[in-house]
């Protein structure tokens, strides 16, 4: 992000003006991983923590992305000619049993029976996309793509393979970074471009490359951007802010594939899709995501300059995001909502003069800063308006 912003401080967040079909989406999300190993263990949508995959699911996908407003006239084939290079499939292994099993877990209905190291092998469970960030080698995908993973590769755009090893991941934003261990003698085929995501706007033309089904690499389709500066209930794992909604086409496997301008540019990494077919009768198509790009180029140099991590800034309150503003539903004692004096039932207008509203959440606005910062909170308080100094803190890890 060129400004850091990501999920609401709260653990749980609402918009109390969303409309009922947001309400079914937060329900029904999955990941958009592929088991490749045929071992009856997963299908095509690896399920996150939360609900069966079901129609209706929102889907977690995913792609990189990069644009300008000044957009050259090249076609799609241009762009896909210009981009595959440095568009990867990502491969996810895990231990597995040979009789099929995943080594720390049993079937339901089956005896917890500890598996013997001669017992286990790595296997391909799931892939995605992702694309080569630099000439230093680091990949970007979604994290979702290398959950679990014992060991990870990746597949270039020839077919030939390299082994990777994760520098970081950031779970709030799911971005991932993996780095290539290219072999003696083995180069990089290409390096993405990336682009200036905030010179987008609804009705650009844009691309999509990645590898649906894990199977059908470096997939190229087309569409338009729909929208910008989406957010997308997730359910089990909150919020994702910084989307772009688009309609090229993606599936299962472009999960942190780049979605890109008509300058052949990184300006998204797809993450997910909305499908609706036979939820509650109702019906709607191209309903695409991608994470912004200029927010997935923030957090990639942070995970790559720090080793491996990101540090959020963090209130410490929950709250109820409403048309006026963020209402504060409750602080956490010690937090530095709480030193500053914020109270349950205060409602968060601005912070450093950026208003709070409908279409600019509290995390937006909050992830603008970084920890340590201090920043001025305009609340209304029994009819009143205040502003308080607030020195923010890190959010703690097991609120990712």
């Amino acid at each position: 992000m060129n400004s850091r912003m990501t999920r609401n401080d709260a653990s749980t967040t609402t918009l109390s003006h969303r409309s009922a079909w947001q309400s079914l989406t937060r329900l029904l999300v999955t990941a958009l991983l592929v088991a490749m190993a045929g071992i009856g263990l997963l299908n095509s949508n690896l399920t996150l923590a939360g609900p069966d995959p079901s129609p209706g699911n929102a889907t977690l996908l995913a792609a990189q992305a990069t644009a300008d407003t000044d957009i050259a006239n090249l076609s799609t084939a241009d762009v896909a000619e210009m981009a595959n290079p440095a568009v990867v499939t990502v491969y996810n292994e895990q231990t597995l049993s040979t009789n099929g099993q995943f080594g720390q877990f049993q079937l339901p209905g089956q005896q917890d029976q500890r598996l013997q190291p001669q017992d286990q092998e790595p296997q391909t469970v799931a892939s995605g996309s992702g694309w080569i960030y630099d000439s230093d080698g680091h990949v970007v995908t979604n994290a979702h793509v290398v959950a679990g993973a014992e060991a990870l590769s990746v597949q270039f755009f020839d077919g030939t393979t390299a082994d990777a090893t994760l520098v970081g991941i950031d779970s709030v934003q799911d971005v991932a970074v993996l780095k290539i261990d290219l072999a003696d003698g083995q180069t990089l085929p290409g390096v993405s471009k990336v682009g200036d995501s905030s010179l987008m706007r609804a009705g650009d033309p844009v691309v999509a490359i990645g590898s649906p089904l894990g199977e059908y690499t470096n997939t190229v389709s087309e569409g338009i951007i729909g929208g910008l500066n989406r957010t997308l209930s997730t359910g089990t794992s909150g919020e994702l802010d910084n989307l772009i909604q688009h309609d090229a086409p993606i599936s299962s496997g472009n999960s942190g594939g780049p979605l890109l301008n008509m300058r052949g540019e990184v300006i998204g990494m797809n993450v997910a899709t909305i499908n609706t077919s036979g939820a509650q009768n109702v019906t709607a198509s191209g309903l695409n995501f991608a994470i912004d790009g200029n927010t997935v180029r923030t957090i990639v140099d942070e995970i790559i300059s720090s080793g491996g991590s990101v540090s959020y800034p963090y209130l410490g309150i929950q709250t109820q995001q409403t048309a006026d503003g963020a209402g504060v539903v409750s602080v956490v004692p010690g937090s530095p909502a709480d030193d500053a004096g914020l109270q349950a039932g205060d409602l968060i207008t601005a912070i450093d003069g950026t208003t709070i509203d409908a279409t600019h959440s509290l995390s937006q606005v909050l992830f603008q800063h970084h920890p340590g910062d201090r920043v001025d909170v305009t609340i209304s308080r029994e009819g009143s308006t205040q502003t308080l100094a607030v020195t923010l803190g890190i959010r703690p890890a097991d609120l990712a």
